[in-house]
């Protein structure tokens, strides 16, 4: 499965800074309000700059400082009247260690890819973003060096997607702040490979797309409880989550239709229950494949399958007892 980075267009070439500059301070006498897109982006020498003369701006554009691989530092304190942050803010500032987001307690919309591959950052506390109502997509995409977060500041937030995608060094992360979500988006904690359990009972209201805790490698133990109410799921649900070794699947009993790759490459999975997907009628390429661990599986509950994907249950070497419906053998194919 990919990751998809969602970002801003890719900026032009810097002319107003060259790599060959190690230390920056903008003019003394700039009363900039606004700033462009691709401010000093691509700065590959840039390690030192002093944005002192920025505090009237109150909006930055693409691209803000994106690409700077050199900052080790960064003091936020002149962007404190800031109230918006467009796509790719400090983009692969990867020297970055920590940050400070206190001067940005005005802001109340962050871009797509705020602080993404920001691989270096360890610690990042987002409380002074509490006023934020809505973010863009990979949010802190990649920053996988980060073990510990605090989401309560985006209690506002209704809609994410790439969230905190590829932060695989997070061991744990507590979901409660979340609660108003109603839309997960595609990769939702994709590759969050430390965590080992996760309580997703503040998600009652959230539909799930594409990657939903995709390449978790290290969950042992999901409860689904709380996707009752969901009606479908998008393809690689718990996509290669190789260290779960069971799984209950009643609250997916609303559930009609399944997409690519369901449960693909869960190979510590030694039995299933697919009795609560009854209802399901339709199933996508790679079901099941590649789940290594089950010896053996009824599939009867499935009447109402009539669709399934290529590469149905390919890849299940030690599964010797299959239990079929009479009704597979009206199973279509499903088409391109």
């Amino acid at each position: 499965m990919r990751k998809w980075l969602l970002a801003a267009p890719k900026p032009q070439q810097n002319r107003m800074m060259t790599a060959a500059y190690g230390a920056v301070a903008v003019a003394g006498d700039a009363e900039w309000t606004s700033i462009g897109e691709s401010f000093l982006a691509e700065s590959a020498g840039l390690r030192l700059l002093d944005l002192g003369p920025l505090a009237h701006v109150t909006s930055v554009g693409n691209w803000f400082l994106a690409g700077c691989p050199q900052l080790t530092a960064l003091d936020l304190a002149p962007l404190a009247h800031v109230t918006s942050v467009s796509s790719s803010f400090l983009f692969d500032c990867a020297a970055l260690t920590a940050l400070d987001l206190s001067p940005l307690a005005h802001v109340t919309c962050v871009g797509n890819c705020f602080l993404a591959l920001c691989a270096q950052l360890t610690a990042l506390d987002l409380a002074p973003l509490a006023r934020v109502t809505s973010v863009g997509n990979s949010f802190l995409y990649d920053c996988s060096a980060l073990t510990v977060l605090n989401l309560s500041a985006l209690a506002q937030v209704t809609s994410v997607s790439s969230f905190l995608a590829g932060c695989s060094g997070l061991t744990a992360l507590d979901l409660a702040p979340l609660a108003h979500l109603t839309c997960a988006g595609s990769s939702f904690l994709y590759d969050c490979a430390g965590l080992t359990v996760l309580d997703l009972s503040p998600l009652a209201h959230v539909s799930v797309g594409d990657g939903f805790l995709a390449a978790c490698a290290g969950l042992t133990v999901v409860d689904l409880s709380s996707l009752a109410h969901v009606g479908s799921v998008g393809g690689s649900f718990l996509y290669d989550c190789v260290h779960l070794t069971a799984l209950d699947l009643a609250p997916l009993a609303c559930v009609t239709s399944v997409g690519d790759c369901f449960l693909s490459g869960c190979s510590g999975l030694t039995a299933l229950d697919l009795a609560p997907l009854a209802n399901v009628n339709s199933v996508g390429d790679c079901f099941l494949s590649d789940c290594c661990g089950l010896t053996a599986l009824d599939l009867s509950p499935l009447s109402h399958l009539s669709i399934v994907g290529d590469s149905f249950l390919v890849g299940c070497s030690a599964l010797c007892v299959l239990r079929l419906d009479p009704r597979f053998t009206m199973l279509s194919e499903a088409e391109d």
